[in-house]
């Protein structure tokens, strides 16, 4: 389901706020393998071709021993408008900064489809060099626009009480080359827990037939630990969420091993979305 020629961003396809002229994009187009029941690209892959632009950038010039660079943490991502099959839009990469004694850098991706932006996310990775080749390669992004995205990166909802949990057996599928459990197992374990937040896949249904999307709003916080897990080793998912407005529901996500180490968290944002405005939560949504 994609179609990923590299080039170079066109004047019309520019991002907001950055410097130094155009900065590579990455051509995405929307395969039905990657929208959800909606027909809007499954939130989760976002992240993804994130992490594909980000190494796109580092091995268009590759540098002896290089090697590609790894998701560490989404600091933000805001999702702004839905990429619906089978649209094609355009990642265009930024460089915002790097910490050398980390060994990370930041970057940021705009998601741009005609002429608008669909979504923003801050996303920090692993140098693949001691000299950050991003800092090179890519144009700077204005301060400016990281200090708007970071307003909403402080909104993790790590106060919010973790009351669920459910088990996973830890499957060879699910672990990266790295033998970490993978950033799409990640998001999947998430959202399968949010379903059971809110009533469980047939309130999902009957959400559906009375015309009620429900949208993941924004992701804060995302970070991924990077600790291996072994084959058929317990994942724990645990959730905790509460409603702001009777409109958001905010939800603190954690996944960690037996011993508690922790593999990932995040704080996510959903809405209720009826005729393209968000509404109240529903009567048949348990909260």
């Amino acid at each position: 389901g994609i179609n990923a020629e590299y080039g170079v961003v066109r004047d019309d396809m520019d991002s907001e706020g950055v410097r130094g002229g155009p900065g590579p994009v990455m051509p995405l187009r929307v395969g039905i393998c990657d929208i959800d029941a909606y027909d809007m690209l499954f939130y989760s892959h976002y992240i993804r071709y994130n992490e594909r632009a980000a190494n796109h950038a580092v091995l268009s010039e590759p540098e002896p021993g290089a090697v590609g660079t790894r998701l560490v943490r989404v600091p933000v991502i805001k999702f702004l408008k839905s990429v619906r099959w089978p649209v094609t839009v355009s990642i265009v990469t930024s460089f915002v900064s790097s910490d050398p004694s980390a060994g990370t850098c930041t970057l940021l991706h705009d998601w741009l489809s005609g002429g608008k932006t669909m979504s923003r996310s801050l996303a920090e990775y692993t140098c693949p060099s001691e000299e950050c080749p991003h800092r090179r390669l890519l144009p700077q992004v204005e301060e400016r626009q990281v200090r708007l995205l970071l307003h909403d990166a402080k909104q993790t909802y790590q106060d919010v009480p973790l009351s669920s949990q459910s088990a996973h057996v830890a499957y060879s599928d699910m672990l990266d080359s790295q033998g970490s459990v993978s950033s799409r197992t990640v998001l999947d374990l998430m959202e399968q827990q949010r379903t059971d937040l809110i009533g469980g896949q047939h309130t999902l249904e009957q959400l559906k037939r009375d015309g009620v999307l429900v949208v993941v709003h924004s992701i804060t916080g995302l970070t991924f630990s990077g600790v291996p897990v072994s084959l058929h080793e317990q994942v724990l998912c645990m959730s905790g969420y509460t409603v702001r407005d009777n409109k958001y529901f905010c939800v603190h996500q954690r996944c960690a091993r037996e011993d508690g180490e922790l593999i990932a968290q995040a704080g996510m944002m959903l809405v209720f979305v009826r005729d393209g405005a968000v509404v109240e939560a529903p009567d048949c949504v348990a909260l």
